[in-house]
Formats: structure tokens, C-alpha cells, sequence
């Protein structure tokens, strides 16, 4: 169980660091700040999945996470082509509206920054669950959620210091879903056994 735990982890927190890095190629706007509102963002939604997770399906375990890392795994590609396909459509739409209205770059940016929030929004509530249902399947949930902060950090070096500059924004995505789909059949194979 550790090892689901940890990778399910480093999948979760990866996806947010290559949203951020996607939302931040779009914009074009502060690094820092679009980094620290995502990652607001996605704790804060980390928190309303866990608690959705409590008060409407604490019955449910490991096939629920099994349900979870599908519809991630399948989220995750939309909802990086969404964030590019929002923007073209921020700027043919709204983007123009207040560029004209207020004569301002900076705002139509922030505006794209947190309307993008959305993807992340969704993708942290999915992953909000996680970490509840391993709570509750194990005794040992010190252990547990060492796991779970270790892998936030391994994600938060590997990302940016050797998988995007190794190979490229889109190698690093792919490499992060293989992860996660592999962590899913061991999921799978786990709760079958």
C-alpha cells in the first residue's frame, strides 16, 4: 500500500505543477503568481474532496479510487488542451471585451489565470479522496501521510528540474500518465488480490 500511496501522490501533485506550467505558458503572466494561486487552488480543492469523500461515500474504498484514477487519467489530457482552447476562446470572446473597456493586458490575463483555476479545481477534488481512503484502509496513518507529503516534494523537484527540461512540457506529461496509469492496474491487480 505504501507504494500506491506515494505514486498516487506524485501523479496528483505532478498534474498540478503542469497545469500551472501550461496556465503560466498561456498567460504569459508572473510565475510566482500563478504558481502560488494554483497551488492554493489545488490544496484548497485537496480539502473539498476529502471532505465531499467524508460526508457522501466514507462506505466506499479502493473501488471508488479505482473510479478516481480512471476519470484522471482520462481528465488530465482534456483538461490541458482545455486550457489552451479556453484561452483561444478567452481572447476571441472576453479577452477583446476588456482589452477595449479598460485598455488593459494585465487584467484580461488575470482573468484568464483564475478561469483556468477551474481545471485544477476539479482535478484536486478528484485527488481529495485519495488520501482519506488510505487513511481509512491503514492502521499506520503517520506513515500514510508521510508518504503523501515525501511524494508532494520528490514531484516538486523531478518536474521542474529534470523532466521538463529533459524532455520538454509534453514528454513530461506523458511520462507522468504512464505513471499513473501504471499505478492504476497495480490498483487494480492491489484490490483483487
Amino acid at each position: 500500500m505504501a507504494f500506491l500511496v506515494f505514486a498516487l501522490s506524485f501523479c496528483s501533485i505532478s498534474y498540478q505543477i503542469l497545469l500551472a506550467y501550461v496556465i503560466v505558458d498561456v498567460s504569459a503572466h508572473s510565475h510566482v503568481f500563478v504558481y502560488s494561486l494554483t497551488t492554493g487552488v489545488y490544496f484548497l480543492s485537496l480539502g473539498l474532496g476529502a471532505y465531499i469523500y467524508n460526508r457522501f461515500y466514507s462506505k466506499r474504498g479502493l473501488d471508488l479510487l479505482i473510479n478516481i484514477e480512471s476519470f484522471l487519467i482520462l481528465l488530465i489530457p482534456i483538461f490541458v488542451f482545455g486550457i489552451y482552447i479556453l484561452t483561444t476562446l478567452f481572447s476571441i470572446t472576453i479577452g477583446s471585451w476588456l482589452t477595449e473597456a479598460w485598455g488593459g493586458f494585465y487584467y484580461k490575463n488575470i482573468l484568464l489565470v483564475l478561469c483556468s483555476q477551474i481545471f485544477v479545481l476539479i482535478i484536486g477534488i478528484l485527488s481529495g479522496f485519495e488520501l482519506p481512503i488510505f487513511l481509512k484502509a491503514s492502521s499506520k496513518t503517520g506513515f500514510i501521510i508521510f508518504l503523501n507529503y515525501t511524494a508532494g516534494l520528490f514531484s516538486g523537484l523531478l518536474i521542474p528540474a529534470l523532466l521538463i527540461p529533459k524532455l520538454d512540457f509534453f514528454g513530461a506529461f506523458l511520462f507522468i500518465s504512464y505513471c499513473n496509469l501504471i499505478t492504476l492496474i497495480y490498483l487494480i491487480y492491489f484490490n483483487c488480490k
